[in-house]
């Protein structure tokens, strides 16, 4: 066989199929649909919404949907392709995650999808959620153990598996707890996350859903992460401590009520036993991180991700040369605002442009979506028809390719700078009116001369007297005292704020050691928090003694003038300290005795007494 021939015939074959496929896929009909992946769910179950694109892949489909009782967040997209008969049908699916707040029918309405500049209408989608069976855990979420048998148990939903470094990831906690049963929380729930950087947990949101037959409280905490590094990497486990009195298990009744009423179980008489502390764990999700491509990154890109847009407006539209135009650039939609920046000013000849201001607005609890405000003043030199070019770069993780926004055609109108006033010419003295023959002469003065003859008549003289409190050189002579005066009044003063700012900071430091203290003495501290107070604890005590800065206090600075066994004891809990907070260790409680947190608190209060006798 001649393998050249076969080979040119697979390429004469594969250019057919080229040829008969590019016609059928110019042919393809655009198609939206709408659906979700099941019909019927229960409250706070999830489902899957889908908008489905065929015929086309850039389409853009809406970035919020709101149904009252809903709560509806994008996920993301796939494509699929499918040939029959060399007639080749692309598709591009829009996942959304759907999660009911209550129960109820609820309509999602027809969204609107925007293909190759055309608007298309999805169908609308009902959705129906009550009690009862729950739907399945999503692709994200680490879903609990389906006994039964189980009280309380939470679950971590993410609802997407794959994800851009940058790209923001909103993230839902729910804590089950069966309706029976009394609880509440120790402190925030906490997840754990090497390459994410977590958003604080916002104010909970409860609700009541039934589950396996059986009827839950739910808890559900809202944040959102964003992941730092490419890779594979791990979210959670998430946890969250709580205080719980479960229903007691009733013993059978004894020979009389007075031992019933009196026995361990007094509490389980009336439906709950004693509190208990009970630590809730979700299992860990796994997401793939990709890194921002590097081809086609724009100058302008400061690491914005997400979906946005962007609008510029000037104020005022009409100036002259050298007067400020202030430029208001708006920025909004979803993704990690934290990373939005400014938008770029082209350095255009004839401008001036200052530092902008930014402020940012959320239209949600975990600030995903809102819109970011930068004011900005610009002063045109010359004169100009339109502003300078301004642009805002940021890469969108659906259409997976960076977008650049500007607004360079934003108008204005700069005139001429303000004309110098006309020079006036030097005018002539004014000439004196011609007097009327009826106005008398006045007689000039004789002029001078060198000999005056003796006057044989009385002067006249001026008798007009100012009082001494309006001369110069009276409030000339106040100044001297007056100026030593407002010194000494400053300087009052300001021994006087050094004083009250002395006062102050020994009240703050005695206010630290109290509460260092409480620490010490708290049952349950771990061991990181209590050498965290102890070594606390002797800077405040050798700040209150030396003045000194707490931040720039060391062991030498502790230790110094102590008695040797007391400075080596201090130097242990600097060393103990230093060895949890950079080893990593110790986070957790109970591994230091109760006798070595004694012998620290006398450690303590031995360097206090030292100081006292000083």
């Amino acid at each position: 066989m001649d393998f050249r021939v076969l080979n040119l015939d697979f390429r004469v074959f594969a250019a057919l199929v080229l040829l008969a496929i590019t016609p059928a896929l110019r042919a393809a009909d655009v198609q939206v649909t709408a659906g979700v992946t099941q019909e019927a769910t229960a409250p706070g179950q999830p489902v899957q919404y889908q908008i489905k694109v065929t015929g086309s892949r850039s389409a853009t489909p809406p970035l919020r949907i709101r149904v009252d009782g809903l709560e509806i967040n994008y996920s993301g997209q796939s494509t699929q392709v499918q040939m029959n008969n060399f007639n080749v049908t692309m598709s591009v699916v829009h996942s959304y995650l759907v999660i009911p707040q209550r129960s109820g029918k609820f309509t999602i309405p027809p969204q609107t999808v925007d293909v190759d500049g055309v608007k298309y209408f999805a169908n609308a989608v009902t959705l129906k959620a009550s009690g009862g069976g729950g739907a399945a855990a999503p692709g994200g979420a680490a879903a609990p153990p389906q006994s039964s048998s189980r009280q309380m148990f939470a679950e971590l939903v993410v609802p997407k598996q794959t994800a851009y470094v940058g790209e923001v990831i909103p993230v839902e906690l729910r804590i089950f707890v069966d309706a029976h049963i009394r609880w509440q929380t120790e402190q925030p729930p906490t997840i754990n996350g090497e390459g994410f950087t977590i958003q604080k947990f916002p104010k909970p949101q409860q609700n009541t859903v039934e589950k396996d037959g059986r009827t839950y409280n739910v808890v559900t905490f809202k944040t959102a992460v964003t992941p730092a590094k490419s890779g594979k990497l791990t979210l959670g486990p998430a946890e969250i401590a709580c205080i719980a009195q479960l229903p007691a298990q009733r013993r059978p009744r004894g020979g009389s009520l007075f031992d019933d009423f009196f026995n361990d179980d007094a509490l389980g008489m009336f439906g709950f036993g004693q509190a208990q502390k009970i630590d809730v764990k979700t299992d860990p999700v796994e997401v793939e991180v990709k890194s921002l491509p590097s081809t086609g990154q724009p100058k302008s890109f400061a690491g914005a991700v997400g979906i946005f847009s962007f609008d510029v407006t000037a104020s005022p539209a009409r100036v002259k040369a050298g007067d400020p135009i202030t430029v208001t650039a708006r920025i909004s939609g979803r993704g990690n605002f934290d990373r939005v920046g400014a938008p770029q000013v082209a350095d255009e000849p004839g401008w001036k442009s200052y530092p902008p201001s930014g402020s940012f607005k959320a239209d949600d609890d975990v600030g995903i979506s809102g819109a970011k405000t930068f004011e900005t003043a610009l002063i045109p030199e010359e004169p100009k028809t339109k502003l300078p070019r301004i642009e805002f770069s940021y890469f969108d993780p659906i259409s997976e390719k960076y977008v650049t926004l500007n607004a360079d055609d934003a108008a204005v109108v700069v005139e001429g700078g303000v004309t110098p006033p006309p020079r006036i010419a030097q005018a002539s003295p004014p000439q004196p009116a011609a007097r009327s023959a009826a106005t008398p002469t006045a007689t000039p003065a004789p002029a001078p001369s060198d000999i005056h003859y003796i006057r044989t008549d009385t002067p006249r003289t001026d008798q007009r007297f100012e009082p001494i409190y309006r001369t110069r050189g009276f409030w000339l002579a106040q100044l001297a005292p007056l100026t030593a005066l407002l010194a000494f009044a400053g300087v009052q003063i300001t021994l006087a704020k050094r004083r009250d700012l002395a006062a102050r900071r020994l009240a703050d430091l005695q206010r630290e050691k109290a509460d260092l203290m409480k620490t010490l003495t708290r049952r349950g501290a771990s061991d990181a928090e209590f050498f965290e107070a102890a070594m606390k604890y002797l800077r405040c005590e050798h700040a209150l003694q030396t003045g000194s800065e707490v931040a720039l206090i060391d062991s030498d600075d502790v230790t110094s003038g102590l008695d040797a066994g007391i400075a080596g004891r201090v130097r242990e809990i600097f060393a103990a300290h230093s060895e949890l907070r950079y080893a990593g260790v110790g986070t957790g409680g109970g591994s230091l005795s109760a006798e070595k947190r004694a012998e620290i608190l006398q450690t303590l209060k031995e360097v206090e007494q030292h100081h006292a006798r000083t």
